[in-house]
């Protein structure tokens, strides 16, 4: 090897000149600290030589250790899903027998088997701890006292019962066997084993076999640079920078490898970022199971069935896409089945529960549909928890998947996860037939080795690899990118004994073990050019430079013209800058030489739609087919002419787009989410409590009188009463079990509603209850208006229109009329679950130029009772969340105490203007919908929560 060359990111590696005389010697085999990096030189080996190479020549420390420490060949070695086994089953004697005191608290025995991890991860050192703690017994007397004793006595049990399941089924504990007592033929190189956590443990008896040697890592980092960025954008960023050119440059992307110290976010800002600059990148490394659609599927199984089948989680087995679920729209009809009745908390076990009740109500054939489907699946289901060995767990597993999915349709990836799950269901399956092993429940064991099973996508023949942080030490790839590698990030540091005290662990010996040093150091020769960095600000918080690459004095951050130099490589930004401003930030001049696929797509599709004619465009240009003109406005006639209430003025005035989407075609967004607290739902149940309070106060006696107030009070408690057992079964969205809180929240609010009533209103009678009223758009308080043909307020002044078949109709439901004895004058009420709206969009009405959206609500009731209940008087809200009274219209409108001592947001003298421009409204938008028009500017932060933002494209950017 020629003399190491320093670059501007490192210097060549040692590792090829160190490896590759072992190569030449066909009856060495080499040792290395993983899979991933034996099988990175078994292929460089290959290469090397041309031909083919033995594979049993390139060994992963772990199959090193199977090898040469192996007891006897007729035990096999005991793996985590036997630990597993023997873990479950003791777990599980502990609920009732109280076998452990120490290590599981007595409180916590009913819930053993959630212990099931921790006692997997102590059982290959409970020997070493045991041996450790008889040969200080004697020496240490605090190891005597009473909690000490208890835990090792907790640990003699489970060491002394897992012996005798290794022993009943012909199984050995690789972690027990203290010296070597087998070596395997040929000779051996263990390389670097100070990067690995048990090297130790294995050391003195590597040292007594004379055909083993071991090859340590360097004592000194090589001289890299360890760049420093200020936050993980700029640190990924850079690297795709530098790979790119790599890339254009023509070096293989086999030459090119990644490895990753930090957390998930930052892996899916690297293949993300990657993807958009078309860098090929492979993943290689592995998830659990349960993160693949074939694992997912177990979980969302569980999930449904822990939750008794609450609508939450059979919505999300049943609506999720990465499932082939075979008939999608009987599945989402059962999810809104239950949004629509509330089936929060589900059925519990052998229980009539909301969706039995729900189904029970509901006798339509569309819900004896629902409700065979949701049974069938409840079935299965439970079958699959109850199985009471791996065969019946197999044969249920294998019904559900028969009756609810079409495994056929699904992609590649969700068959392959899949079979990666029934492989392991067969296993454990092999493992009970052959060793006798059984549990007993085999659904919460397959369940937890899912969690832990890792799957590792197919490879593919191309795409730059990309690993995890210290798998992929010993690699020498001629390109090494080594991302996010803070101190934090590559710590590795471990405690096999986290269960003892640190003052028992010091005492013992057991003191925990850090061997980041050892890996940094062999990182930085693992590459021809070893690329260093980390971030100061990363996804996860602040990080600090490693401690090695500080005493070394290699650290190093990007200086102003490199990070440049890296902005000007980015396509994407010099394609912004041009939009912007049409000056693209250019290095050194250079036009731009290519753009990206994405980028090509974006920008055709811009060019067709938004830079270009298009096509039909609503939110952009009015409907030109009289036909289809029509088809929109049929939702709003009555009798032939075009009806619109307050919140139809409004919606229209907020955005004529959205009012086309949801009022003009009746298109609403579907929730598959119940809510406990569905405002919508609830206001309505309010608002029929309320009817019946007035409806029985009217029946009573029509004048509201004070001294009746503790018969309104009852009558008050009786309307909750009968809105709960009446009412609420036929509603739809409130979940049964939030009926008995809602009920003691709606009893005091009726309460506060009829004493503010019988103290504000007393002497005025009750005109109306929920009644609905239209009335022509013309300003009914103008009288010249009327006899000339609404010159004044109606659609002829605001919109040319002709004649009253022109005019709209205004139409709306108010909840509570009363008339006032003084002056026969009429009051409105309107009720708010909520806050009611505020002074300023009512008295935007009034303005030349609103800065906000205004409220029709009361400009509209004050035309309809002009119109049909003249004189209108006034005009409250009444706030059921303040319990406050709120004056609207109109001049004091209560003779009680405290009656009408507020001043009211808009005069009596000021009707004639606030319904002119409710009329005026009204016209102006008639005639716009007759000319097709919903391309109207949205008015301002009216876009701010849409959900229709993603169709009109309206403030809607995208990067």
């Amino acid at each position: 090897m020629s003399e190491p060359s320093t670059t501007a990111f490192g210097r060549r590696s040692q590792l090829h000149a160190e490896i590759n005389p072992l190569l030449d010697n066909p009856d060495l085999c080499l040792v290395f600290p993983s899979e991933v990096s034996a099988g990175w030189w078994r292929r460089a080996a290959a290469e090397r030589s041309g031909g083919a190479v033995r594979a049993l020549r390139f060994a992963p420390w772990d199959q090193f250790k199977q090898r040469a420490f192996e007891r006897r060949r007729e035990q096999r070695p005991v793996n985590n899903t036997l630990r597993m086994l023997f873990a479950h089953d003791l777990l599980e004697r502990n609920r009732s027998e109280e076998l452990l005191v120490r290590l599981i608290a007595p409180e916590y025995r009913e819930s053993s088997p959630a212990f099931a991890a921790t006692l997997i991860e102590l059982l290959p050192t409970l020997e070493l701890l045991l041996d450790r703690v008889a040969a200080r017994q004697g020496t240490v007397a605090e190891l005597n006292d009473a909690a000490t004793r208890s835990l090792l006595s907790d640990l003699r049990l489970i060491r002394n019962e897992y012996q005798a399941f290794l022993q009943r089924h012909s199984l050995f504990e690789p972690g027990y066997l203290k010296s070597a007592e087998r070596v395997p033929d040929g000779r051996f190189v263990v390389l670097y084993p100070e990067a690995l956590e048990d090297y130790a443990e294995f050391a003195e008896a590597l040292e007594t076999m004379d055909r083993v040697s071991v090859r340590p890592v360097p004592r000194e980092p090589a001289r890299v640079v360890l760049h420093r960025f200020e936050n993980s954008v700029q640190e990924i960023q850079a690297a795709l920078s530098q790979i790119e050119t790599l890339l254009d440059d023509e070096v293989a992307q086999s030459e090119i490898a990644v490895t990753v110290c930090e957390d998930d976010r930052y892996l899916t800002e690297l293949f993300s970022r990657a993807a958009a600059r078309e860098i090929p990148l492979q993943a290689r490394y592995g998830r659990p199971l349960t993160e693949h659609p074939g694992g997912r599927l177990m979980l969302r199984i569980e999930e449904t069935a822990a939750s008794n089948f609450a609508v939450d989680e059979l919505g999300t087995l049943l609506l999720d896409q990465g499932l082939p679920i075979k008939d999608r729209q009987l599945a989402a009809a059962v999810t809104a089945f239950g949004v629509a009745h509330g089936c929060i908390g589900g059925d519990p076990p052998n229980a009539a529960g909301a969706w039995d009740r729900a189904f029970a109500a509901d006798t339509s054939r569309g819900g004896s549909a629902v409700a065979s489907y949701f049974r069938m699946l409840r079935r299965n289901i439970t079958a699959i928890r109850g199985a009471s060995d791996f065969d019946g767990l197999r044969a249920a597993l294998n019904r559900f998947l028969s009756a609810f999915l079409d495994t056929d349709a699904w992609d590649e990836q969700g068959k392959r996860t899949l079979q990666w799950a029934q492989d392991l269901l067969a296993e454990l399956r092999r493992i009970e037939h052959e060793l006798g092993i059984g549990v007993s429940n085999p659904w919460r064991v397959f369940l937890r080795l899912l969690q832990t099973r890792r799957y590792v996508p197919l490879r593919r023949n191309e795409g730059i690899a990309v690993y995890l942080y210290r798998v992929s030490a010993a690699i020498a790839p001629r390109h090494h990118f080594v991302l996010g590698a803070s101190h934090q990030a590559t710590r590795v540091a471990f405690d096999r004994f986290a269960y003892l005290r640190p003052d028992q662990k010091e005492r013992l010996g057991l003191d925990e073990r850090d061997i980041t040093a050892d890996v940094l150091r062999l990182f930085s020769y693992s590459g021809a050019e070893v690329h260093l960095s980390f971030a100061g600000d990363t996804f996860s918080g602040r990080r600090l430079a490693p401690p090695l690459f500080l005493r070394e004095g290699l650290i190093a951050t990007p200086d102003d013209v490199t990070v440049r130099e890296l902005r000007a490589r980015d396509l994407y930004r010099r394609e912004r800058a041009a939009l912007h401003d049409a000056r693209p930030e250019q290095p050194s001049g250079a036009p731009v030489r290519r753009y990206y696929r994405r980028q090509l797509d974006g920008l055709r599709a811009a060019a067709s739609s938004g830079f270009g004619a298009g096509a039909r465009e609503l939110d952009r240009k009015p409907i030109a087919d009289p036909g289809l003109r029509r088809r929109v406005q049929e939702r709003l006639l009555h009798d032939g002419r075009l009806r619109l209430s307050s919140t139809h003025l409004r919606a229209y005035e907020e955005c004529p787009f959205a009012f086309l989407i949801r009022h003009g075609l009746g298109i609403e967004r579907v929730e598959y989410q119940p809510a406990a607290e569905a405002p919508i739902e609830i206001g309505s149940l309010f608002h029929r409590a309320l009817e019946r309070l007035c409806r029985a106060i009217a029946g009573s006696d029509p004048r509201i009188r004070s001294e009746r107030l503790e018969v309104y009070r009852e009558m008050a408690r009786a309307a909750v009463r009968e809105a709960v057992e009446v009412d609420l079964p036929g509603s739809t969205g409130i979940p049964p079990v939030a009926v008995p809180a809602l009920q003691r929240r709606m009893e005091p609010a009726l309460q506060r509603f009829v004493q503010g009533l019988a103290e504000r209103f007393s002497g005025q009678a009750i005109f109306d209850i929920e009644a609905w009223r239209t009335a022509p758009a013309s300003d009914p308080f103008d009288v010249a208006g009327e006899d000339d043909g609404g010159s004044a307020g109606g659609d002829d002044r605001s919109a040319g229109t002709a004649g009253d078949c022109e005019r709209p109709l205004l139409a709306g439901k108010i909840d509570l009329m009363l008339q006032r004895p003084s002056d026969g004058g009429t009051v409105v009420l309107d009720y708010k679950l909520g806050g009611a709206p505020r002074k300023g969009e009512l008295l935007a009405l009034l303005e030349p130029q609103p800065t906000t959206v205004p409220a029709y609500q009361m400009a509209v009731y004050a035309v309809l009772v002009q119109h049909t209940q003249a004189p209108m008087s006034a005009a409250l809200y009444y706030s059921i969340k303040e319990t406050r009274f709120i004056h609207a219209l109109g001049p004091p409108a209560g003779a009680g105490p405290g009656g009408g001592r507020e001043k009211a947001w808009v005069s009596h003298e000021r009707l004639p203007d606030l319904t002119a421009a409710a009329c005026e409204q009204a016209a102006r938008m008639a005639a716009q919908l007759r000319k097709g028009r919903y391309d109207e500017q949205a008015a301002h932060g009216s876009c701010a929560g849409c959900d229709l933002r993603a169709v009109c494209r309206r403030k809607f950017f995208i990067r």
